[in-house]
């Protein structure tokens, strides 16, 4: 009975379920409603909506209809009403910015990933491209004169795009970066400590927080942290890189990156993620258990960025490559890593990423295989008691192999290098032809046996210390430590 004085007559049912303060919602409905109406009542009837009803039906109406027809309508009401007076344009406007943000919320609630790469495509190529419509938005409340009103309401650290991210949905964050949409996690202001004062609580040193609500920007960072985000960010990323070309080509050998990937890499960025969650920790203890969650994510995002390696050259190119090693190490210990990826996993703790196959078979070969001949030591393999042997050999023949090591850098040092053509034909040959260098002299090119002369002069070094402890007054003691 209702639905049918409805219809015969247009906004005669204009009502208790058809009550809403938006501007731009009720005079859309009011000036098409004759499409409006059928619809918004079939949403109510058959549909729980919490809140205002009929608000929440005119957004549904929006994110499941297929067309664009919903959208012309408010453009048309819109473009109809932009001559009114300043008063009535910015509560307009203040109405429409509240509409747009409503419906990116819903969709992504709704895990509507066409409806929101539809929604984004009509204000990125509609309303900010007719002048009408990009007219509101200057409407605008800004806090800088200098700023975009579009990006500081909308596009930056939008609600919508922290909660798909929250939701780990990599479609959804994608369909955001790609129009222009970012989350600034760098501006985050954090609680810190004056390490140079003293007695900061009796001396009432007190922080103001003015006006900085933590929990969102605890939901910033906590979105930037998630895995989605940094893949959907690395992607978009690597899509401006390679735009000037028809598809994306892994032959191309030529290309010249625009930029460096530095803030991009997920794997770099994870390792990160976990440092700045630590730190975010410290001075925010009612997170704690947020940040291990986070942390322990991003710790099997990591593992699992490894497992898609297909062979272990991969595995060796990713390992031995970090983009943000700096930030973890001074440079002149950076300089001689030869695998910084793993010593940022043991930094953070990250046992299973260390424990990883191809991790382990990079370690055990680095360490078996000779620096100068290429030669792999089989260890593995080897019988117990014969690796027991092999160890004392080296302890025995230790101070021989020392001195040929001294001898043969001294050697290497004064030796003049020969002519870059002789290396050229040299490195032509196939390796059997090579000179095979003396087992003696390549000795400690292998970083097993530097390993067990280290831990047997250290056990050696223990040994006399101890024995000088127990018996101070034997004067042989003293000497051979020193």
């Amino acid at each position: 009975m209702l639905m049918t004085s409805m219809s015969t007559t247009p906004g005669a049912g204009w009502g208790e379920f058809h009550e809403t303060e938006n501007k731009v919602i009720k005079g859309a409905f009011e000036q098409n409603s004759e499409y409006f109406e059928p619809k918004i009542d079939e949403i109510q009837e058959h549909t729980y909506i919490s809140g205002n009803k009929f608000e929440g039906a005119f957004m549904k109406l929006i994110i499941d209809d297929q067309t664009d027809e919903p959208l012309k309508y408010i453009e048309q009401y819109i473009i109809k009403n932009n001559r009114e007076e300043a008063s009535i344009l910015i509560e307009i406007a203040e109405h429409f910015k509240v509409l747009v943000l409503t419906l990116l919320e819903k969709s992504v609630e709704s895990e509507n990933s066409d409806s929101l790469r539809n929604i984004l495509n009509w204000f990125e190529n509609v309303v900010l491209e007719h002048e009408d419509l990009r007219r509101l938005t200057l409407y605008w409340q800004s806090s800088s004169e200098n700023y975009d009103n579009v990006i500081y309401h909308i596009k930056q650290n939008n609600l919508a795009m922290i909660r798909a991210c929250e939701k780990n949905n990599f479609e959804m964050v994608l369909s955001f970066f790609k129009f222009g949409y970012f989350i600034d996690g760098k501006n985050v202001k954090q609680p810190t400590s004056d390490d140079t004062a003293v007695c900061t609580l009796l001396c009432r040193n007190y922080e103001k927080l003015g006006g900085v609500d933590l929990l969102f920007n605890f939901r910033q960072l906590y979105a930037t942290w998630k895995p989605a985000y940094m893949i959907a960010k690395f992607r978009t990323k690597l899509d401006k890189e390679y735009e000037d070309f028809d598809e994306y080509n892994t032959d191309i050998q030529s290309l010249e990156y625009k930029s460096s990937f530095d803030n991009e890499d997920p794997l770099t960025e994870a390792f990160r993620n976990i440092f700045t969650a630590k730190e975010f920790a410290i001075n925010n203890v009612e997170y704690a258990s947020k940040v291990q969650e986070i942390e322990n994510e991003n710790k099997k995002f990591a593992v699992k960025m490894l497992d898609l390696c297909k062979t272990s050259e991969e595995a060796n190119l990713i390992l031995s490559n970090d983009l943000n090693t700096k930030n973890y190490f001074s440079q002149v210990y950076t300089a001689k890593m030869a695998y910084p990826r793993i010593e940022v996993a043991i930094q953070t703790e990250n046992t299973e990423f260390v424990a990883h196959d191809f991790c382990q078979q990079v370690l055990r070969e680095k360490m078996l295989k000779s620096e100068l001949t290429g030669e792999i030591m089989q260890w593995t393999s080897t019988h117990f008691l014969d690796k027991s042997i092999y160890i004392l050999s080296c302890l025995i023949l230790m101070p021989f192999h020392l001195i040929l090591k001294l001898l043969k850098d001294m050697v290497a040092c004064c030796r003049r290098k020969p002519a870059m053509v002789e290396n050229d034909v040299e490195d032509s040959k196939p390796a059997d032809d090579r000179e095979k260098k003396s087992y003696f002299v390549t000795f400690y090119s292998f970083p097993m046996n530097r390993f067990i002369a280290h831990v047997c002069s250290s056990l050696f070094f223990l040994g006399f210390l101890i024995a000088n402890i127990l018996e101070p007054k034997n004067r042989y003691f003293a000497p051979v430590i020193l």
